[in-house]
């Protein structure tokens, strides 16, 4: 006699598929508390043109000057930023720019920065922190989020590599959350 058919899929395999679903919502649940509004603290940050130039010491005259406009003016500080999740996105806000949308899980999305600039960009959680990706033409830049454990302030760690940088930049930003 054969077994009549259940249309029921077996209990491992009903839990292995809500797990499976429930693992991007829940690492998504568990780091909400990361959504907000922040402004900077100047002086809890690093000063990043100092950290520039700290950097621009170790080059000659032609790849200083260089250097100096290709690091400051597509790396600004901004003062304001902003974090939402949407579904499976995050949306990163910076005060008077347009918002950049970049799915959750690693995927490479193409980016066209307000200056023309071109990027692929990919957003990672990596326990409770959000790491962000910037890769272009000539490097790469990792923003790397982190909030207080009073969930009070907002750490932005920012390194920034490239081939004609003889080591990468590292420099840190503080803000404080918005009511």
């Amino acid at each position: 006699m054969t077994p009549a058919f259940d249309p029921r899929p077996p209990l491992f395999a009903g839990l292995g598929l809500l797990l499976l679903l429930g693992l991007p919502m829940r690492a998504w649940a568990g780091n909400a508390r990361l959504e907000g509004d922040y402004l900077l603290m100047p002086e809890a940050s690093d000063d990043v043109a100092e950290v520039i130039d700290a950097a621009e010491d170790e080059m000659d005259f032609i790849a200083r000057f260089l250097a100096r406009r290709r690091l400051l003016h597509p790396n600004p500080v901004h003062w304001r930023v902003g974090i939402r999740f949407e579904a499976d996105t995050v949306n990163l806000l910076r005060h008077g720019l347009p918002p950049l949308l970049v799915p959750l899980g690693g995927r490479r999305v193409d980016w066209v920065r307000e200056d023309g600039e071109r990027f692929k960009v990919s957003c990672v959680w990596e326990g409770d922190v959000l790491m962000q990706h910037f890769v272009a033409a000539d490097g790469e830049r990792q923003n790397r989020y982190r909030l207080s454990p009073d969930g009070r302030a907002l750490t932005l760690e920012v390194r920034i590599a490239s081939p004609r940088l003889r080591s990468p930049l590292n420099y840190r930003l503080a803000y404080r959350r918005l009511p």
